[in-house]
């Protein structure tokens, strides 16, 4: 059965590659708590993707919410999230594409599509 109410935000997996040395890649895998929005908001969404109307950095800062405990760390100790928190890891280099991407495949089961 299916609920019509839902909770207000869902976590969703985002992989992220990173150069690494040698000419070789890092993928990191870490879970963000995503804002869950209407019809209507995913519309408008993908009408401000399509005519670059907002930049994905703009767009992550909208619909990002937090990530769980033990998500994010800066190497040493877990990054709880915060908005600072948010902020650093835009300044990650491909890391926003990569959680839009992620965002993008939850609403439209990309995942899901790929377990089949």
């Amino acid at each position: 059965m299916f609920k019509i109410k839902q909770s207000n935000s869902f976590i969703w997996p985002v992989k992220l590659v990173t150069p690494v040395s040698g000419g070789k890649h890092n993928t990191s895998t870490f879970d963000i708590e995503f804002k869950r929005l209407s019809q209507s908001e995913v519309t408008k969404l993908a009408e401000d993707i399509q005519s670059d109307e907002r930049t994905a950095h703009q767009i992550v800062r909208d619909i990002v919410v937090g990530w769980p405990d033990g998500s994010i760390s800066d190497g040493d100790d877990d990054v709880p999230f915060s908005s600072s928190a948010l902020e650093q890891l835009l300044e990650v280099p491909m890391a926003a594409g990569a959680i839009l991407t992620a965002f993008l495949d939850a609403y439209n089961g990309q995942a899901a599509k790929r377990k089949n």
